[in-house]
Formats: structure tokens, sequence, C-alpha cells
């Protein structure tokens, strides 16, 4: 079997391209019915030749009023109503201790926002990330605070819950004036503290530095 490798997922919410793709590398259209599942099955085909040791998800996070977490990945994106969607990734990590990493602003929380190294609160950001590393028995990364990857596109004005309000791929658009339009994400370094999810294990561990 093949060596596992690095791959990177980014939503298009972030940005439109990623920095030095390659064949690793995938988008998750947000503006597409299947966009969430045909992401994720892409990366189980590509898995199934190449494992996967290293998962990196660039996107955003969000809650609802009732305080469910969920990442924005494709346009429905995972929460823990819909864990079942990351099903297809079973069984195609490999290497000593494989990983997922949530470049998500804010996934380490509890309901109001409020980060936690304890037991995550139901719904919460954190349970989200202990469901993932139990379904998938990975170890998952996720931090408590926004998340400033390289990117060459930055919404300066409002955000509507399903990501930008404009599409920034017209180049006649109003956007123009607000938007760099380069589009050209990595995930870069991390920020704020960042938390450990061990599969089957509760709670979560503070690392100084992360994969």
């Amino acid at each position: 079997m093949a060596a596992p490798a690095t791959y990177r997922v980014l939503d298009t919410r972030i940005g439109t391209s990623i920095e030095n793709a390659g064949r690793f590398d995938f988008l998750a259209h947000h503006k597409s019915d299947l966009s969430t599942e045909d992401v994720i099955g892409r990366l189980a085909d590509a898995a199934a030749a190449v494992p996967i040791g290293r998962l990196i998800m660039i996107c955003h996070s969000g809650h609802s009023a009732e305080g469910d977490w969920w990442i924005k990945l494709g346009k429905d994106g995972i929460g823990a109503w819909n864990l079942r969607k990351l099903r297809p990734l079973a069984g195609r990590f490999g290497g000593p201790d494989p990983s997922i990493e949530l470049r998500a602003c804010w996934i380490v929380t509890n309901p109001g926002g409020s980060p936690t190294d304890a037991l995550p609160a139901p719904r919460s950001g954190a349970a989200l990330c202990h469901g993932i590393a139990d379904l998938l028995d990975v170890t998952v990364y996720g931090s408590d605070t926004a998340q400033p990857g390289p990117c060459g596109l930055f919404w300066l004005g409002s955000m509507s819950n399903d990501g930008l309000m404009e599409d920034w791929n017209d180049a006649g658009s109003m956007a123009r004036r607000d938007l760099a339009m380069r589009g050209e994400c990595s995930e870069g370094a991390w920020a704020g503290k960042v938390y450990r999810f061990r599969p089957g294990k509760p709670g979560a561990e503070i690392v100084t530095r992360p994969r």
C-alpha cells in the first residue's frame, strides 16, 4: 500500500483555489446540492489508493440559536446530526497517528462561545470534534479562536449564514470593490489554543506544537 499522504479540502465560502494545489487537494463547492457528499466521496475514492495520513479542512464553522455547531464544508456542512456523511472516510486513514485538522474558527467551543478543555457540552463544537474522532478512529485538532490562514480572498462587508453574499467569480460583480479577487488559500499557522481530541478518550488536551 502507498504511504499515507496529506490531503486538503477548501470550502468555497473561504476561497476559490488552494495554494500549490496537488492531486490530494479538493474543493467543496457550497452552491452545489451534492457538494458535501461529493467531496467526501472524492476523498474516499482517492484514499482507497493512497491513505490519508493528515486531512486539513479549511472552512468556516457556525452554530444555530440552540448552540448546534457545524463545519461549513459544502452546501449542507457537517454537524452532529449528519455525521453519517463522513462514513465513506472510515478505514481510509493510515500511518501511526492519522489526524484531521479542522481549520475552522472557534470550532472548540461550548454553546455561548466559551472554549473548553473539559468534557464538552452537548451540541458544542468540542462535542462535534469528539464525534468525528470516534466515528473515524482518528485524532482531531481544533482551535478556540479565529484562524487567519493565508488567503487571497477576504469579505470586508457582512456575511450571510451560507457564506459570502456575492459571487466572487463574477468579475463584473459589485463585490469586486470589496473583495481581493485572487481567492487562493492555504491553511497557514494555527492561532489560539489548539486542542487534541483522541478517539474514545473523554475531554481534550491542549497541544503546544500541533503537527
